[in-house]
């Protein structure tokens, strides 16, 4: 006989596994109070106003809706939180909007102003509507809008926006991307630069301030973004030679001197065939893949104490201390998220000591 003790414990592991299930199934609401019932003051509840509104009875006295009051009147909401992970919505409306009155659904990605998505909306008797959207394939946040133009009944009962993996359709266009989003196009970013698809900061030095030059950027492998000119170190990556403190980037590399040519002294440019990792206690050989100055002289003891150094046989004193190969970034997160999970690697000088 099953005792009753074990009957209980089978009956919670089940109603565990039917509630976890459950919630497995529940897709996430994008908007807050989408049946428009639940009024704060003159206004619905986690919504916002522009012109006047009215809390109004549908098929039910005690069943409330939203009338978009006028010929003038906006009401909508920002997901904040919203993103291309969401790359399908689905809408559910429930509506009573006259021949003669216009409403439009609106969706401002990233919230700036831009409209990617006005469409008008036609229901009667409150039957329901149901659509797909293809969200962009990049974007953070959505404002939602519902905007009525000429007078006439408008009564919205319900807008609920769900994700959903049904979508069919090529994703909506945006852009005005900010540096560092991802891009496929030149046009879809703000400066009208896409390199390794990612959005620059600058298409030239005339987007950037006094003092300033479009350089090679630190948030995403090459992405151009405005730096202060002469900003980059012996061994930092670059773009340009108005980045480097020395004046010249060889190989995307500030450097001491350009390939092939001579430096003054005579000396051959080349790159040092060993560096020393101070940290580690090692000595590397470089892969043609890595990334390193060019120098005057690479692999002779002509440097000086505190002149900048790779290895202790560039040293007249015999010694160089604090060299390291990092990586540039290996996920650096900004307010757009983990860009790259990769190493971008750079030599970091040291001094002969």
């Amino acid at each position: 006989m099953t005792s009753t003790c074990t009957t209980r414990l089978r009956s919670l592991a089940l109603l565990s596994l039917l509630t976890l299930a459950a919630t497995a199934c529940v897709p996430e609401e994008l908007i807050e109070n989408y049946e428009l019932d639940r009024f704060c003051g003159d206004r619905p509840c986690g919504w916002e106003v522009d012109g006047k509104v009215a809390r109004v009875g549908t098929w039910h006295s005690d069943d409330y809706a939203v009338e978009l009051l006028g010929k003038s009147t906006r009401m909508h909401q920002l997901n904040e939180e919203a993103d291309e992970t969401l790359p399908c919505y689905e809408f559910r409306m429930l509506a009573d909007i006259d021949e003669g009155a216009a409403v439009y659904l609106e969706l401002d990605f990233l919230d700036d102003g831009v409209i990617e998505l006005s469409e008008r909306l036609r229901g009667t008797n409150y039957e329901p509507l149901r659509f797909l959207i293809s969200t962009p394939d990049w974007y953070r946040g959505v404002r939602f809008a519902l905007r009525k133009t000429k007078s006439g009944r408008a009564v919205i009962a319900k807008l609920r926006v769900t994700e959903s993996h049904k979508c069919t359709r090529a994703p909506l266009t945006l852009q005005n991307r900010p540096a560092g989003a991802s891009c496929a196009k030149d046009e879809e970013c703000s400066f009208g630069a896409c390199g390794s698809g990612i959005c620059a900061g600058c298409a030239d030095d005339m987007d950037c301030d006094e003092g300033e030059v479009c350089g090679r950027g630190r948030m995403a492998f090459g992405a151009r973004e405005c730096i202060a000119a002469g900003q980059r170190l012996l061994g930092d990556r670059c773009i340009l030679d108005a980045e480097c403190e020395s004046g010249m980037c060889t190989a995307e590399v500030c450097s001491e001197c350009d390939v092939g040519s001579p430096c003054e002294d005579g000396a051959s440019c080349t790159r040092p065939r060993e560096i020393e990792l101070s940290a580690a206690g090692e000595t590397k050989t470089l892969l043609e893949t890595d990334y390193a100055p060019y120098l005057c002289g690479a692999d002779e003891p002509t440097r000086s104490l505190a002149q900048a150094c790779v290895a202790s046989t560039q040293c007249e004193s015999g010694s160089c201390s604090g060299v390291a190969q990092e990586c540039l970034q290996s996920c650096e997160r900004t307010w757009f998220g983990c860009l790259h999970d990769e190493c971008d690697p750079v030599v970091k000088m040291g001094q002969c000591e």
